[in-house]
């Protein structure tokens, strides 16, 4: 018989032992103001806002108009991209890349894992050799319109948590503490200040 194991994304199940203090600030602030029997709020938080805070699950409607689904819609004319400081085409970028670290270690181009060392060396001397730049054409990357509202800033749609007197802001996927991002370092005490002030 063959063993399967299941590998599960951080707060799949709702909390657990490797939650950091904001998961678990984030985590009782839905629980404060939700129903946990029915709607599972501590993995997923809940949608409410006031004037101290702000919170929203995470939402897939995938509409435009959406000011946490929305995302970039600048044109392809918007990306530049630059090897040796010298524009190229998306494809020659990515081809340079690629002869540069798998060809030279006669590796498939599709390797993702198990890189060796040397490849990883390799990619990090051609990627000094590499840039790219965004001319901000739309609403998402300039943080207009939808995006203006809601917490958004520019580049980013809105986040599933906001606490509006320090405008410190939380984006996660799919549910608390799965790929969590912040728009600052927080303090111990900034989180104690929080959740005293959303419960």
């Amino acid at each position: 018989m063959n063993n399967v194991q299941i590998i599960m994304p951080h707060g799949m199940l709702g909390a657990d032992e490797s939650d950091d203090l904001l998961d678990t600030v984030l985590r009782n602030i839905a629980m404060a103001h939700g129903d946990e029997e029915h709607n599972w709020v501590s993995k997923y938080g809940i949608d409410i806002d006031n004037d101290v805070f702000m919170m929203h699950r995470y939402c897939w409607c995938e509409k435009d108009d959406c000011a946490w689904c929305g995302g970039c819609r600048c044109s392809q004319n918007a990306f530049h991209y630059f090897v040796d400081k010298k524009e190229v085409t998306y494809g020659k970028y990515n081809d340079f890349f690629c002869r540069e670290t798998f060809d030279k270690l006669k590796l498939p181009r599709d390797s993702y894992f198990n890189l060796p060392e040397k490849w990883h060396k390799l990619a990090d001397i051609v990627n000094k050799r590499r840039t790219n730049n965004h001319d901000l054409e739309c609403d998402y990357c300039k943080g207009i319109g939808i995006f203006a509202v809601n917490g958004s800033e520019p580049g980013k749609g809105a986040p599933n948590f906001w606490y509006k007197p320090t405008n410190f802001k939380a984006w996660w996927y799919k549910f608390i503490s799965r790929d969590t991002e912040t728009n600052r370092e927080i303090t111990k005490e900034e989180l104690q200040e929080i959740l005293t002030a959303c419960t």
